[in-house]
Protein backbone atom coordinates (compact mmCIF):
# COMPACT_ATOMS: atom_id res chain seq x y z
CA UNK A 1 0.00 0.00 0.00
CA UNK A 2 1.43 3.37 -1.03
CA UNK A 3 2.60 5.68 1.75
CA UNK A 4 0.21 8.50 0.81
CA UNK A 5 -2.73 6.10 1.22
CA UNK A 6 -1.62 5.15 4.73
CA UNK A 7 -1.21 8.81 5.62
CA UNK A 8 -4.67 9.55 4.22
CA UNK A 9 -6.32 6.87 6.37
CA UNK A 10 -4.50 8.18 9.46
CA UNK A 11 -5.59 11.71 8.51
CA UNK A 12 -9.25 10.67 8.28
CA UNK A 13 -9.04 9.04 11.72
CA UNK A 14 -7.24 12.01 13.23
CA UNK A 15 -9.91 14.45 12.00
CA UNK A 16 -12.85 12.20 12.93
CA UNK A 17 -13.84 11.86 9.27
CA UNK A 18 -13.61 8.06 9.58
CA UNK A 19 -15.45 6.50 12.49
CA UNK A 20 -16.29 2.96 13.59
CA UNK A 21 -19.44 2.02 15.47
CA UNK A 22 -23.04 1.74 14.32
CA UNK A 23 -24.41 4.19 11.76
CA UNK A 24 -27.72 4.23 9.90
CA UNK A 25 -27.13 5.21 6.26
CA UNK A 26 -29.62 6.98 4.01
CA UNK A 27 -30.36 3.59 2.46
CA UNK A 28 -31.49 2.33 5.87
CA UNK A 29 -28.54 -0.03 6.21
CA UNK A 30 -26.76 -0.35 9.52
CA UNK A 31 -23.10 0.29 8.75
CA UNK A 32 -20.18 -0.45 11.12
CA UNK A 33 -18.27 2.58 9.82
CA UNK A 34 -18.90 6.05 8.45
CA UNK A 35 -16.85 8.38 6.25
CA UNK A 36 -17.73 12.07 6.33
CA UNK A 37 -15.36 14.35 4.42
CA UNK A 38 -17.63 17.22 5.46
CA UNK A 39 -15.64 17.17 8.71
CA UNK A 40 -12.65 18.47 6.74
CA UNK A 41 -13.87 22.04 6.70
CA UNK A 42 -10.96 24.24 7.73
CA UNK A 43 -7.92 25.54 5.87
CA UNK A 44 -5.47 22.94 7.17
CA UNK A 45 -7.86 20.03 6.55
CA UNK A 46 -8.84 20.99 3.00
CA UNK A 47 -5.18 21.59 2.18
CA UNK A 48 -4.17 18.12 3.37
CA UNK A 49 -7.18 16.51 1.69
CA UNK A 50 -6.26 18.20 -1.58
CA UNK A 51 -2.71 16.85 -1.29
CA UNK A 52 -3.97 13.25 -1.15
CA UNK A 53 -6.17 13.81 -4.21
CA UNK A 54 -3.20 15.37 -6.00
CA UNK A 55 -0.97 12.43 -5.02
CA UNK A 56 -3.51 10.03 -6.52
CA UNK A 57 -3.77 12.06 -9.72
CA UNK A 58 0.01 12.21 -10.01
CA UNK A 59 0.19 8.47 -9.35
CA UNK A 60 -2.20 7.66 -12.22
CA UNK A 61 -1.99 10.48 -14.76
CA UNK A 62 1.24 12.40 -14.05
CA UNK A 63 0.65 15.61 -16.08
CA UNK A 64 -1.24 13.97 -18.96
CA UNK A 65 -4.43 16.03 -18.57
CA UNK A 66 -5.55 19.65 -19.00
CA UNK A 67 -8.09 20.48 -16.32
CA UNK A 68 -9.56 19.39 -12.98
CA UNK A 69 -13.34 19.68 -12.88
CA UNK A 70 -15.43 19.51 -9.70
CA UNK A 71 -19.23 19.08 -9.89
CA UNK A 72 -21.12 21.45 -7.58
CA UNK A 73 -21.27 21.62 -4.66
CA UNK A 74 -18.62 19.47 -2.97
CA UNK A 75 -16.46 19.49 -6.08
CA UNK A 76 -16.11 23.28 -5.96
CA UNK A 77 -13.56 23.58 -3.12
CA UNK A 78 -12.00 20.25 -4.10
CA UNK A 79 -11.14 21.24 -7.68
CA UNK A 80 -9.68 24.53 -6.51
CA UNK A 81 -7.58 23.11 -3.68
CA UNK A 82 -6.39 20.11 -5.71
CA UNK A 83 -4.95 22.28 -8.47
CA UNK A 84 -3.11 24.33 -5.83
CA UNK A 85 -1.60 21.13 -4.42
CA UNK A 86 -0.71 19.81 -7.88
CA UNK A 87 1.24 22.98 -8.62
CA UNK A 88 2.82 23.32 -5.18
CA UNK A 89 3.63 19.69 -4.36
CA UNK A 90 4.05 18.03 -7.76
CA UNK A 91 5.00 20.88 -10.11
CA UNK A 92 1.92 20.15 -12.26
CA UNK A 93 0.20 23.42 -13.16
CA UNK A 94 -3.30 22.84 -14.55
CA UNK A 95 -6.60 24.67 -14.71
CA UNK A 96 -9.64 24.10 -12.54
CA UNK A 97 -13.36 24.58 -13.18
CA UNK A 98 -16.71 23.85 -11.61
CA UNK A 99 -20.33 24.34 -12.57
CA UNK A 100 -23.08 26.49 -11.13
CA UNK A 101 -26.20 24.71 -9.94
CA UNK A 102 -28.32 27.40 -11.59
CA UNK A 103 -27.23 29.15 -14.84
CA UNK A 104 -26.71 32.91 -15.00
CA UNK A 105 -28.67 33.18 -18.24
CA UNK A 106 -31.83 31.47 -19.45
CA UNK A 107 -33.26 30.06 -22.66
CA UNK A 108 -31.39 28.83 -25.74
CA UNK A 109 -27.68 29.57 -25.72
CA UNK A 110 -24.62 29.02 -27.87
CA UNK A 111 -21.63 27.04 -26.60
CA UNK A 112 -19.91 30.28 -25.62
CA UNK A 113 -22.98 31.49 -23.74
CA UNK A 114 -23.38 28.14 -22.00
CA UNK A 115 -19.76 28.35 -20.92
CA UNK A 116 -20.33 31.82 -19.50
CA UNK A 117 -23.65 30.91 -17.86
CA UNK A 118 -22.66 27.58 -16.32
CA UNK A 119 -18.90 27.35 -15.78
CA UNK A 120 -16.67 29.09 -13.24
CA UNK A 121 -12.87 28.87 -13.54
CA UNK A 122 -10.77 27.83 -16.52
CA UNK A 123 -12.38 27.82 -19.94
CA UNK A 124 -13.48 24.46 -21.29
CA UNK A 125 -12.14 24.07 -24.83
CA UNK A 126 -12.31 21.44 -27.55
CA UNK A 127 -10.11 18.32 -27.26
CA UNK A 128 -9.24 18.86 -23.60
CA UNK A 129 -8.45 16.00 -21.23
CA UNK A 130 -10.50 16.43 -18.08
CA UNK A 131 -10.24 14.78 -14.67
CA UNK A 132 -13.37 14.97 -12.52
CA UNK A 133 -13.12 15.00 -8.72
CA UNK A 134 -15.79 14.48 -6.07
CA UNK A 135 -15.99 13.32 -2.47
CA UNK A 136 -18.06 10.15 -2.89
CA UNK A 137 -19.91 8.09 -5.47
CA UNK A 138 -23.51 7.23 -4.62
CA UNK A 139 -25.79 7.11 -7.65
CA UNK A 140 -23.50 9.08 -9.95
CA UNK A 141 -26.23 11.56 -10.96
CA UNK A 142 -24.03 14.67 -10.62
CA UNK A 143 -21.29 13.00 -12.67
CA UNK A 144 -23.64 12.08 -15.52
CA UNK A 145 -25.04 15.64 -15.50
CA UNK A 146 -21.53 17.12 -15.58
CA UNK A 147 -20.51 14.98 -18.54
CA UNK A 148 -23.62 16.04 -20.45
CA UNK A 149 -23.10 19.70 -19.61
CA UNK A 150 -19.43 19.80 -20.58
CA UNK A 151 -20.13 17.92 -23.82
CA UNK A 152 -22.58 20.67 -24.77
CA UNK A 153 -19.92 23.32 -24.16
CA UNK A 154 -16.95 21.82 -26.04
CA UNK A 155 -16.31 19.10 -28.61
CA UNK A 156 -14.11 16.00 -28.53
CA UNK A 157 -13.52 16.12 -24.78
CA UNK A 158 -11.70 13.23 -23.14
CA UNK A 159 -12.72 12.41 -19.59
CA UNK A 160 -9.53 10.82 -18.36
CA UNK A 161 -10.99 9.64 -15.07
CA UNK A 162 -12.98 10.36 -11.93
CA UNK A 163 -11.26 10.51 -8.53
CA UNK A 164 -13.17 10.17 -5.24
CA UNK A 165 -11.92 10.07 -1.66
CA UNK A 166 -13.06 6.67 -0.36
CA UNK A 167 -14.61 3.85 -2.34
CA UNK A 168 -17.02 2.06 -0.01
CA UNK A 169 -17.09 -0.82 -2.53
CA UNK A 170 -20.78 -1.26 -1.82
CA UNK A 171 -23.78 -2.21 -3.95
CA UNK A 172 -26.95 -0.13 -3.86
CA UNK A 173 -30.30 -1.16 -2.44
CA UNK A 174 -31.18 -2.45 -5.91
CA UNK A 175 -28.13 -4.77 -5.69
CA UNK A 176 -26.39 -2.76 -8.43
CA UNK A 177 -22.79 -1.58 -8.37
CA UNK A 178 -23.23 2.10 -9.25
CA UNK A 179 -19.54 2.65 -10.02
CA UNK A 180 -19.39 -0.37 -12.32
CA UNK A 181 -22.52 0.84 -14.10
CA UNK A 182 -20.98 4.30 -14.51
CA UNK A 183 -17.80 2.84 -15.99
CA UNK A 184 -19.78 0.63 -18.38
CA UNK A 185 -22.05 3.48 -19.51
CA UNK A 186 -19.42 6.20 -19.89
CA UNK A 187 -16.12 4.37 -20.38
CA UNK A 188 -14.63 6.63 -17.69
CA UNK A 189 -12.47 4.95 -15.07
CA UNK A 190 -13.23 5.62 -11.40
CA UNK A 191 -10.43 5.60 -8.86
CA UNK A 192 -10.36 6.46 -5.18
CA UNK A 193 -7.57 7.64 -2.92
CA UNK A 194 -8.26 4.50 -0.94
CA UNK A 195 -10.77 1.62 -0.89
CA UNK A 196 -12.49 0.33 2.23
CA UNK A 197 -10.79 -3.06 1.78
CA UNK A 198 -7.42 -1.25 1.77
CA UNK A 199 -8.43 0.60 4.93
CA UNK A 200 -9.26 -2.70 6.63
CA UNK A 201 -5.94 -4.25 5.60
CA UNK A 202 -3.85 -1.28 6.69
CA UNK A 203 -5.55 -0.71 10.03
CA UNK A 204 -5.48 -4.43 10.81
CA UNK A 205 -1.78 -4.75 10.03
CA UNK A 206 -0.93 -1.63 12.04
CA UNK A 207 -2.99 -2.75 15.04
CA UNK A 208 -5.38 0.21 14.83
CA UNK A 209 -8.44 -1.96 14.23
CA UNK A 210 -9.77 -4.39 16.82
CA UNK A 211 -10.68 -7.95 15.86
CA UNK A 212 -14.32 -7.15 16.62
CA UNK A 213 -14.27 -4.08 14.37
CA UNK A 214 -12.59 -6.04 11.58
CA UNK A 215 -15.14 -8.86 11.87
CA UNK A 216 -18.04 -6.39 11.66
CA UNK A 217 -16.54 -4.60 8.65
CA UNK A 218 -15.88 -7.84 6.77
CA UNK A 219 -19.32 -9.21 7.64
CA UNK A 220 -20.90 -5.99 6.30
CA UNK A 221 -18.94 -6.20 3.05
CA UNK A 222 -19.79 -9.86 2.56
CA UNK A 223 -23.45 -8.82 2.62
CA UNK A 224 -23.38 -5.50 0.79
CA UNK A 225 -19.97 -5.26 -0.85
CA UNK A 226 -19.28 -5.22 -4.56
CA UNK A 227 -18.03 -8.40 -6.19
CA UNK A 228 -14.43 -7.16 -5.90
CA UNK A 229 -14.87 -6.36 -2.21
CA UNK A 230 -16.40 -9.75 -1.42
CA UNK A 231 -13.62 -11.51 -3.27
CA UNK A 232 -10.96 -9.41 -1.52
CA UNK A 233 -12.46 -10.10 1.91
CA UNK A 234 -13.28 -13.73 1.15
CA UNK A 235 -14.90 -15.82 3.84
CA UNK A 236 -11.76 -16.09 5.89
CA UNK A 237 -9.83 -19.23 6.69
CA UNK A 238 -11.83 -21.65 8.79
CA UNK A 239 -8.78 -23.79 9.54
CA UNK A 240 -5.31 -22.32 10.04
CA UNK A 241 -3.57 -25.39 8.64
CA UNK A 242 -3.48 -25.74 4.85
CA UNK A 243 -4.13 -29.49 5.17
CA UNK A 244 -6.06 -31.38 7.83
CA UNK A 245 -8.62 -34.07 8.50
CA UNK A 246 -12.08 -33.32 9.84
CA UNK A 247 -13.93 -36.01 11.81
CA UNK A 248 -17.55 -36.24 10.60
CA UNK A 249 -19.35 -36.87 13.87
CA UNK A 250 -22.62 -38.53 12.85
CA UNK A 251 -22.77 -40.38 16.16
CA UNK A 252 -24.40 -40.31 19.60
CA UNK A 253 -23.53 -37.57 22.07
CA UNK A 254 -21.44 -39.94 24.20
CA UNK A 255 -19.54 -41.13 21.13
CA UNK A 256 -19.00 -37.53 20.05
CA UNK A 257 -17.44 -36.69 23.38
CA UNK A 258 -15.21 -39.76 23.08
CA UNK A 259 -14.04 -38.59 19.65
CA UNK A 260 -13.20 -35.18 21.12
CA UNK A 261 -11.31 -36.64 24.08
CA UNK A 262 -9.21 -38.91 21.90
CA UNK A 263 -8.47 -36.56 18.97
CA UNK A 264 -8.64 -32.93 20.16
CA UNK A 265 -4.87 -32.72 20.65
CA UNK A 266 -4.03 -34.41 17.33
CA UNK A 267 -2.35 -31.66 15.35
CA UNK A 268 -3.64 -32.92 12.01
CA UNK A 269 -7.29 -32.64 13.09
CA UNK A 270 -8.39 -29.22 11.83
CA UNK A 271 -12.07 -29.06 12.84
CA UNK A 272 -15.12 -31.17 13.71
CA UNK A 273 -18.19 -31.58 11.52
CA UNK A 274 -21.49 -32.22 13.26
CA UNK A 275 -24.66 -33.09 11.39
CA UNK A 276 -28.42 -33.25 11.92
CA UNK A 277 -28.09 -36.49 13.91
CA UNK A 278 -26.41 -34.70 16.79
CA UNK A 279 -28.07 -31.35 16.23
CA UNK A 280 -31.66 -32.58 16.15
CA UNK A 281 -31.36 -35.37 18.70
CA UNK A 282 -29.55 -33.43 21.41
CA UNK A 283 -29.91 -29.77 20.46
CA UNK A 284 -27.25 -27.80 18.63
CA UNK A 285 -26.36 -25.44 21.52
CA UNK A 286 -25.77 -28.42 23.85
CA UNK A 287 -23.58 -30.18 21.28
CA UNK A 288 -21.44 -27.07 20.81
CA UNK A 289 -21.22 -26.56 24.57
CA UNK A 290 -19.84 -30.09 25.02
CA UNK A 291 -17.39 -29.60 22.17
CA UNK A 292 -16.05 -26.44 23.80
CA UNK A 293 -15.17 -28.38 26.95
CA UNK A 294 -12.56 -30.27 24.94
CA UNK A 295 -11.43 -28.08 22.02
CA UNK A 296 -11.23 -24.60 20.56
CA UNK A 297 -11.03 -25.99 17.03
CA UNK A 298 -13.77 -24.87 14.62
CA UNK A 299 -17.17 -26.55 14.77
CA UNK A 300 -18.79 -26.97 11.35
CA UNK A 301 -22.52 -27.64 11.17
CA UNK A 302 -23.76 -29.71 8.24
CA UNK A 303 -27.56 -29.78 8.19
CA UNK A 304 -27.52 -32.29 5.29
CA UNK A 305 -28.44 -30.49 3.06
CA UNK A 306 -29.03 -26.92 4.17
CA UNK A 307 -29.94 -24.37 1.54
CA UNK A 308 -32.68 -26.28 -0.29
CA UNK A 309 -35.61 -24.43 1.31
CA UNK A 310 -37.24 -21.13 0.33
CA UNK A 311 -35.01 -18.02 0.35
CA UNK A 312 -36.56 -16.47 3.49
CA UNK A 313 -35.60 -19.44 5.67
CA UNK A 314 -31.91 -18.65 5.25
CA UNK A 315 -32.01 -15.86 7.84
CA UNK A 316 -33.65 -18.08 10.47
CA UNK A 317 -31.22 -20.89 9.79
CA UNK A 318 -28.20 -18.56 10.13
CA UNK A 319 -29.52 -17.02 13.34
CA UNK A 320 -30.05 -20.42 14.95
CA UNK A 321 -26.54 -21.57 14.00
CA UNK A 322 -24.93 -18.35 15.21
CA UNK A 323 -26.79 -18.50 18.52
CA UNK A 324 -25.72 -22.11 19.01
CA UNK A 325 -22.08 -21.07 18.64
CA UNK A 326 -20.98 -22.95 15.53
CA UNK A 327 -18.13 -21.44 13.50
CA UNK A 328 -19.16 -22.48 10.00
CA UNK A 329 -22.09 -23.95 8.10
CA UNK A 330 -22.23 -26.19 5.04
CA UNK A 331 -24.77 -25.28 2.35
CA UNK A 332 -25.87 -27.36 -0.64
CA UNK A 333 -28.27 -24.85 -2.25
CA UNK A 334 -29.96 -27.04 -4.85
CA UNK A 335 -33.33 -25.23 -4.67
CA UNK A 336 -32.48 -22.17 -6.81
CA UNK A 337 -29.88 -19.45 -7.34
CA UNK A 338 -32.14 -17.06 -5.38
CA UNK A 339 -32.14 -19.43 -2.42
CA UNK A 340 -28.37 -19.77 -2.65
CA UNK A 341 -27.90 -16.01 -2.74
CA UNK A 342 -30.17 -15.35 0.24
CA UNK A 343 -28.82 -18.19 2.41
CA UNK A 344 -25.22 -17.15 1.79
CA UNK A 345 -26.06 -13.50 2.43
CA UNK A 346 -27.91 -14.37 5.66
CA UNK A 347 -24.97 -16.44 6.91
CA UNK A 348 -22.57 -13.63 6.01
CA UNK A 349 -24.66 -11.14 7.97
CA UNK A 350 -24.44 -13.38 11.03
CA UNK A 351 -20.66 -13.59 10.70
CA UNK A 352 -20.64 -17.31 9.97
CA UNK A 353 -18.02 -18.93 7.77
CA UNK A 354 -19.63 -20.70 4.83
CA UNK A 355 -18.72 -23.88 2.96
CA UNK A 356 -20.70 -24.43 -0.23
CA UNK A 357 -21.10 -27.73 -2.02
CA UNK A 358 -22.57 -28.57 -5.40
CA UNK A 359 -21.37 -32.05 -6.31
CA UNK A 360 -21.97 -34.99 -4.00
CA UNK A 361 -20.12 -38.27 -3.55
CA UNK A 362 -22.84 -40.70 -4.61
CA UNK A 363 -23.87 -41.52 -8.21
CA UNK A 364 -26.95 -40.35 -10.14
CA UNK A 365 -26.91 -36.82 -8.75
CA UNK A 366 -26.91 -35.03 -12.11
CA UNK A 367 -28.56 -35.65 -15.46
CA UNK A 368 -26.75 -38.33 -17.49
CA UNK A 369 -25.03 -39.75 -14.41
CA UNK A 370 -25.56 -43.50 -13.90
CA UNK A 371 -24.86 -45.83 -11.00
CA UNK A 372 -21.64 -47.69 -10.66
CA UNK A 373 -22.58 -49.11 -7.29
CA UNK A 374 -21.92 -52.79 -6.73
CA UNK A 375 -24.48 -52.97 -3.94
CA UNK A 376 -27.71 -52.54 -5.90
CA UNK A 377 -28.84 -52.69 -9.49
CA UNK A 378 -30.75 -49.42 -9.55
CA UNK A 379 -31.55 -49.77 -13.22
CA UNK A 380 -33.49 -52.95 -12.42
CA UNK A 381 -35.10 -51.35 -9.35
CA UNK A 382 -36.43 -48.42 -11.36
CA UNK A 383 -37.59 -50.72 -14.14
CA UNK A 384 -39.49 -52.86 -11.61
CA UNK A 385 -41.18 -49.66 -10.42
CA UNK A 386 -42.63 -49.18 -13.90
CA UNK A 387 -40.19 -46.74 -15.51
CA UNK A 388 -39.64 -47.45 -19.21
CA UNK A 389 -36.35 -45.56 -19.22
CA UNK A 390 -33.60 -45.57 -16.66
CA UNK A 391 -33.67 -42.58 -14.28
CA UNK A 392 -30.59 -40.38 -14.14
CA UNK A 393 -29.96 -37.34 -11.91
CA UNK A 394 -32.68 -34.78 -11.32
CA UNK A 395 -30.24 -31.86 -11.57
CA UNK A 396 -28.94 -30.48 -14.86
CA UNK A 397 -25.33 -31.47 -15.52
CA UNK A 398 -24.07 -27.86 -15.34
CA UNK A 399 -26.08 -27.08 -12.17
CA UNK A 400 -23.41 -27.86 -9.55
CA UNK A 401 -20.83 -25.80 -11.40
CA UNK A 402 -23.13 -22.76 -11.32
CA UNK A 403 -23.70 -23.30 -7.59
CA UNK A 404 -19.95 -23.12 -7.01
CA UNK A 405 -19.53 -20.13 -9.32
CA UNK A 406 -22.25 -18.03 -7.67
CA UNK A 407 -20.85 -18.78 -4.21
CA UNK A 408 -17.34 -17.79 -5.28
CA UNK A 409 -18.61 -14.49 -6.69
CA UNK A 410 -20.28 -13.76 -3.35
CA UNK A 411 -16.95 -14.08 -1.57
CA UNK A 412 -17.15 -17.72 -0.47
CA UNK A 413 -13.72 -19.37 -0.50
CA UNK A 414 -14.52 -22.72 1.13
CA UNK A 415 -16.11 -25.53 -0.90
CA UNK A 416 -17.19 -29.14 -0.61
CA UNK A 417 -15.78 -31.18 -3.50
CA UNK A 418 -16.05 -35.01 -3.59
CA UNK A 419 -12.87 -36.80 -2.61
CA UNK A 420 -13.74 -40.12 -4.22
CA UNK A 421 -13.71 -38.89 -7.83
CA UNK A 422 -10.48 -37.02 -8.74
CA UNK A 423 -11.45 -36.67 -12.42
CA UNK A 424 -14.59 -34.81 -11.31
CA UNK A 425 -12.82 -32.79 -8.62
CA UNK A 426 -9.99 -31.40 -10.76
CA UNK A 427 -12.06 -29.28 -13.21
CA UNK A 428 -14.19 -27.96 -10.32
CA UNK A 429 -11.10 -26.90 -8.37
CA UNK A 430 -9.53 -25.26 -11.43
CA UNK A 431 -12.71 -23.28 -12.01
CA UNK A 432 -12.79 -22.18 -8.36
CA UNK A 433 -9.19 -21.03 -8.55
CA UNK A 434 -10.21 -18.74 -11.41
CA UNK A 435 -13.32 -17.41 -9.68
CA UNK A 436 -11.76 -16.84 -6.23
CA UNK A 437 -9.24 -14.06 -5.75
CA UNK A 438 -7.75 -15.88 -2.77
CA UNK A 439 -6.65 -19.50 -2.50
CA UNK A 440 -9.78 -21.65 -2.10
CA UNK A 441 -10.03 -24.32 0.57
CA UNK A 442 -11.41 -27.69 -0.51
CA UNK A 443 -13.34 -29.85 1.96
CA UNK A 444 -13.51 -33.41 0.64
CA UNK A 445 -15.93 -36.10 1.81
CA UNK A 446 -16.11 -39.58 0.31
CA UNK A 447 -12.78 -40.66 1.75
CA UNK A 448 -11.75 -43.99 3.29
CA UNK A 449 -15.16 -45.75 3.67
CA UNK A 450 -16.45 -44.36 0.33
CA UNK A 451 -13.30 -45.20 -1.56
CA UNK A 452 -11.50 -41.86 -1.66
CA UNK A 453 -7.79 -41.74 -0.91
CA UNK A 454 -6.42 -39.10 1.47
CA UNK A 455 -2.93 -39.26 0.05
CA UNK A 456 -4.14 -38.82 -3.52
CA UNK A 457 -6.48 -36.02 -2.45
CA UNK A 458 -3.65 -34.21 -0.69
CA UNK A 459 -1.36 -34.60 -3.70
CA UNK A 460 -4.03 -33.31 -6.11
CA UNK A 461 -4.65 -30.28 -3.90
CA UNK A 462 -0.93 -29.57 -3.68
CA UNK A 463 -0.55 -29.87 -7.45
CA UNK A 464 -3.48 -27.53 -8.05
CA UNK A 465 -2.35 -25.09 -5.36
CA UNK A 466 -5.35 -25.19 -3.00
CA UNK A 467 -5.91 -25.98 0.66
CA UNK A 468 -7.24 -29.46 1.42
CA UNK A 469 -9.27 -30.81 4.33
CA UNK A 470 -10.39 -34.42 4.24
CA UNK A 471 -13.72 -35.19 5.89
CA UNK A 472 -13.60 -38.65 7.48
CA UNK A 473 -16.47 -40.31 9.36
CA UNK A 474 -16.52 -44.08 9.71
CA UNK A 475 -12.76 -44.25 9.15
CA UNK A 476 -12.38 -42.64 12.58
CA UNK A 477 -15.42 -43.34 14.74
CA UNK A 478 -15.58 -47.05 13.79
CA UNK A 479 -11.86 -47.57 14.42
CA UNK A 480 -10.61 -49.63 17.33
CA UNK A 481 -8.53 -46.63 18.42
CA UNK A 482 -9.92 -43.32 17.21
CA UNK A 483 -6.78 -41.49 18.27
CA UNK A 484 -4.47 -43.84 16.39
CA UNK A 485 -6.72 -43.68 13.34
CA UNK A 486 -6.71 -39.85 13.40
CA UNK A 487 -2.91 -39.82 13.65
CA UNK A 488 -2.50 -42.32 10.80
CA UNK A 489 -5.00 -40.61 8.52
CA UNK A 490 -3.59 -37.12 9.06
CA UNK A 491 -0.08 -38.42 8.37
CA UNK A 492 -1.24 -39.43 4.87
CA UNK A 493 -1.73 -35.77 3.97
Amino acid sequence: MEQYKKEFVDFLLEKGALKFGEFILKSGRKSPYFVNTGMLNDGESISRLAYFYAAKINDIFKDDFDLVFGPAYKGIPLSTAITISLARDFNINKGYAFNRKEPKGHGEASKEEKQKNWIVGSKITDNQKIIMVDDVFTTGDTKYESIELLSEIADALTFSGLIIAVDRQEIGINEADAIQQFVEKTGISVDSIVKITEIIDYLSESGKLTEEQKEKLESYLRSYGTEDARRAIGMGRIIERSKSIIPACDVSLDKFESILRETADVEGVGAYKIGFFLGLDYGLPRVVEIARKHTKKPIIYDHQKAGTDIPDMGKKFAQVCKKAGVDAVILFPFASPITEYEWIKASQEEGLNIIVGGRMTHPRQVEGDYSNSKDKDYTKIFKDLGFDQDITGFIKAFGPEEIYRLAARMGVTNFVVPGNNPSLAEPIINMLKTECKVTPAIFSPGLVAQGGDLTEGGKLAETLGVEFHGIVGRGIYNAESMRRSALELSSKL
